[in-house]
């Protein structure tokens, strides 16, 4: 479903503002601090129910004000609904039913944030890229969210031995069990993901680069070398490594030690790419997420004109607008005649009022 409106009140430096928004490509212009990432925030806030700046609501509620409300409607007579308090009271309600898990949010409009923070998934360490895996595999496999929060569990309990520095064999065994078990349905789920994802990858990335070749790596997180994934190996290399994991006091290996390896011609891209080439590479990576989604999804994407050339930027808009995509993008511009002829829709926010071009 499509977000259709979005009504904000006491948000950060919007008082109140009310978007409706095209069903294609929208703009928002404006100097900078008006405002224009702050509407990226509240939409962001429709789908999971959080900021992709910051978990605390005061930073976000306006000075001398309670609480701030974002409200959204979505294709099909859908009404989304979130409040949150400076006592960290939260209300959230779809069509004017409470709602308690931020999954279900999400499962009504699928949004991916391109935001400055972009350049982790290739800069930073392997937990920004689970959770990059983990967001994809939410949407497409429905069990996988269960099959995680059960891991993360005996992983954790496993944990408390280790760091109690037990050692009865026993007492590891059933956790251990779990860990295995519970793994290799995150393993198997993650293979198959990535062998959908990593073709539409390319795919998407010669669109806007056909030059730039980049290759992504899957491990899974076991010993190097464990090759075949097989209950009784895991339980051999388990129970090798259980003495060197009480001295670190964490379960070193696992499914939630899985990475993504990006390079590109045998040199880690992290070392070699510019900052424009990496832009490319992880917004064709985004959007090759989006497009394996059953439902379509929404792309906030904040300043995309910054580090890109002419030729890029046309071909990510014009790649969208193609493909029917919703997306709602930050510019500083609102002159630029590549955007200006991509447009469905476009807006201006200065001092945090906002007006329809």
């Amino acid at each position: 479903m499509k977000l259709l409106n979005i009504a904000i009140h006491d948000f950060r430096n919007i008082e109140q503002a009310s978007l409706c928004f095209s069903s294609g490509i929208n703009f928002i212009s404006g100097v900078n601090g008006v405002g224009k990432t702050s509407i990226l925030e509240a939409i962001h806030h429709l789908s999971t129910g959080n900021s992709f700046k910051t978990r605390f609501a005061k930073k976000i509620i306006q000075f001398d004000k309670s609480n701030f409300i974002v409200r959204g409607e979505l294709e099909g007579a859908c009404y989304i609904a979130i409040q949150k308090k400076a006592d960290k009271t939260i209300l959230v309600r779809i069509n004017n039913e409470k709602v308690d898990s931020s999954s279900q949010l999400a499962r009504y409009l699928p949004v991916q944030i391109i935001f400055d923070d972009l350049f982790n998934i290739i800069d930073c360490g392997p937990s920004v890229r689970r959770c990059f895996l983990d967001w994809g595999l939410f949407h497409v496999e429905p069990p996988y969210n269960s099959i995680l929060a059960n891991y993360k569990k005996a992983v954790y309990q496993r944990n408390i031995l280790l760091k109690k520095n037990n050692s009865h064999v026993s007492l590891y065994q059933p956790w251990e069990n779990l860990i295995i078990e519970y793994g290799l349905q995150l393993h198997q789920l993650r293979v198959t993901y990535i062998n959908k994802l990593l073709p539409e990858f390319e795919k998407v990335l010669k669109k806007f680069n056909e030059h730039l070749n980049i290759k992504i790596k899957y491990h899974h997180g076991w010993g190097q070398a464990v090759l075949n994934l097989e209950a009784e190996i895991l339980k051999k290399e388990l129970n090798a490594s259980r003495e060197k994991e009480r001295e670190l006091g964490y379960s070193n290996k696992g499914a939630h030690r899985a990475d993504l390896i990006f390079y590109t011609d045998s040199h880690f891209a992290k070392g070699t790419l510019s900052r424009g080439q990496q832009k490319v590479a992880l917004i064709a990576l985004k959007i090759a997420q989006g497009n394996l989604l059953p439902k379509p999804c929404l792309y906030l994407i904040d300043d995309l004109a910054a580090e890109l050339d002419a030729n890029t930027l046309y071909k990510i808009c014009s790649y969208l607008k193609k493909g029917g995509t919703q997306a709602v993008i930050t510019t500083l511009e609102s002159t630029n005649p590549i955007l200006n002829n991509i447009a469905d829709k476009w807006f201006n926010v200065s001092n945090g009022e906002v007006a329809v071009i």
